[in-house]
């Protein structure tokens, strides 16, 4: 609670100011700085300047301004902020605590807020608080909070009676419209800004430290919004991107590709993720995935994920799948299935556009038990590395089991003899060499072409491996085809 004298020693019933000048000494009172200290001059120029007797003002508790204003121990649900005198802080009190807030503010105030009392008014003949003093009038007016509900009010008492038409009600009610929304609502107001400045705080942190890629453009082609993922990744800084003419160009030198990417973040931009990739100022070729989300402002901006190491895993991994680890070479279930899907099309009308040679490496147990299972897998890599030599883009070679081969490839039967005897020239042009000896690797192969009946691979595998069986027969090294 805080008390101010009586300003420049002001006789209680001096003259009354003129409503002209009332208005001006009230110009002049919102004109001070607002803040605690207001209150306190308020009420110290309530005799003086507005020619009033008592002054006080009071605030529900707990306010804003609590901590400036300790609290009255005889009034625990509010806080007299300010009083012009002894006399005019127990009137306060006394009448807050005679009519309560509720009663204060239905009573007194009226429903428009203010209301002048003279000693012929019941109401005020009421208060014992304001007869204790011997006033004879009172002008009050409530403050109000942000959200408009009652948290006060100023008050005037005077020792005589005043007119209604005097201008102390519309003085004080500008004063209290002054004061709540400059001076009451202000720490409320200043709080929300702190907090409106700590979450944008947090945004920025989340925004450019976020593990994703975000950034955003403009209309005019120039990026907005850059964070460090984005730059990390790229490589260009935020200033960097926008000296380049077009700055999207950087990423999609392709100009199809990127008229693809500015339309995907057009008026509809496009919130479901889509695969890009965007290149790096290394020139590295990414896969990203992007979504575009729509701010209320217009603005679009780019939330994307790196996922270039996860596709190149996935590619080794798929790779895995589907190659022999040790000859590198299709693994059997691979080329099985590229023959069912050659098998699937229909036939060209010559019926032999599909050739497979199913190739046996002779004597290769020798191999194995002569220089062991070591030089063995060196020998199967080097006769892989033959056979795709001769094939070169024409067919494709797989790995059926052990030393037993695969070969698919266009063409008829004389075009797969003629691969199988450029097979065996390589094989006796290349030997190889095992324990400082020279070893020479030949094969054994079966013939078939597809026919108009082939529906299932274990046709044609079957007459290819009959031919085999054949050429084994005839004494290996050579090829026969079936039929």
């Amino acid at each position: 609670m805080t008390t101010s004298p009586t300003a420049s020693g002001a006789v209680p019933g001096a003259a009354r100011p003129a409503p002209a000048s009332l208005l001006q000494a009230v110009s002049d009172i919102v004109a001070r700085p607002p803040g605690p200290a207001w209150f306190e001059a308020w009420v110290a120029d309530a005799d003086a300047v507005l020619g009033a007797d008592h002054a006080w003002i009071v605030l529900d508790a707990p306010r804003p301004l609590a901590d400036d204003c300790p609290a009255v121990s005889a009034m625990p649900r509010a806080h007299v902020v300010a009083a012009s005198s002894a006399r005019a802080q127990a009137v306060s009190v006394e009448h807050w605590k005679d009519t309560g807030r509720d009663s204060f503010h239905a009573t007194l105030l009226g429903e428009d807020g203010i209301e002048c009392l003279s000693g012929a008014q019941a109401r005020f003949a009421d208060s014992p608080a304001l007869r204790a003093v011997g006033a004879q009038a009172c002008v009050a007016c409530p403050l109000r909070d942000t959200d408009g509900a009652p948290c006060g009010y100023l008050a005037l008492a005077f020792d005589r009676p005043i007119a209604a038409g005097s201008g102390y009600a519309p003085a004080l009610r500008i004063l209290a419209a002054f004061a709540s929304h400059a001076i009451v609502a202000q720490p409320v107001m200043a709080n929300c800004i702190s907090r409106l400045r700590e979450v944008v705080a947090q945004y920025q942190v989340l925004f450019h430290d976020a593990p994703v890629l975000i950034n955003a453009f403009g209309p005019d082609g120039k990026c907005t919004l850059w964070n460090k993922a984005c730059q990390q990744r790229f490589g260009w800084t935020l200033e960097e991107i926008n000296r380049h003419d077009e700055p999207i160009a950087l990423f999609y030198p392709d100009p199809e590709v990127r008229a693809r990417v500015i339309a995907s973040i057009g008026p509809e931009p496009d919130q479901d993720f889509a695969e890009f990739h965007p290149r790096t100022r290394g020139g590295e070729e990414l896969t990203t995935l992007w979504s575009n989300v729509r701010l209320p402002s217009g603005e679009v901006v780019n939330i994307g994920m790196d996922i270039t190491e996860r596709k190149r895993a996935e590619r080794v991994l798929t790779r895995m799948a589907k190659v022999d680890s040790l000859t590198d070479c299709w693994n059997r279930a691979e080329i099985l299935r590229q023959l069912t899907e050659v098998l699937a099309r229909p036939a060209p009308s010559t019926g032999e556009a599909l050739a497979i040679v199913m190739l046996d490496v002779d004597h290769f147990k020798q191999v194995n038990d002569g220089y062991g299972h070591l030089m063995g897998d060196r020998a199967l890599r080097h006769f892989c590395e033959q056979v795709k030599c001769c094939l070169g883009d024409s067919g494709k070679l797989g790995r059926l089991g052990g030393e037993e081969f695969l070969v698919l490839r266009p063409g008829g039967a004389n075009a797969a003899m003629v691969f199988f005897e450029k097979l065996m020239a390589a094989l006796r042009a290349n030997p190889l060499d095992l324990d400082q000896h020279a070893l020479t690797l030949s094969a054994s192969g079966g013939i078939t072409v597809r026919l108009a009946g082939d529906r299932d691979v274990s046709d044609m595998l079957s007459r290819a491996d009959s031919a085999l069986y054949q050429a084994k027969a005839a004494g290996r090294g050579r090829a026969v085809v079936y039929g």
